[in-house]
């Protein structure tokens, strides 16, 4: 994605391993998406690909409320 649009990429997983096995190139950080540890406004652009099928569907809503918050 960094390289499609040029800029810094963030990777954030709540599985450590997944991350260690991640191609190399974003930052990666230990998160979960129900509790983003960014600030407010951080990004101009939120990407998930695969999060909700791993996020419990009660929890769905507030991944989006806090992909919203850092947007």
């Amino acid at each position: 994605i960094g390289r499609l649009k040029g800029e810094q990429v963030i990777a954030i997983d709540p599985n450590r391993r997944e991350l260690v096995d991640a191609p190399p190139g974003p930052l990666k950080i230990v998160m979960d998406a129900t509790d983003l540890q960014l600030l407010d406004e951080t990004f101009a652009t939120v990407t998930s690909f695969f999060t909700l099928m791993y996020v419990k569907g009660f929890e769905h809503e507030r991944v989006f409320e806090e992909v919203f918050r850092v947007l």
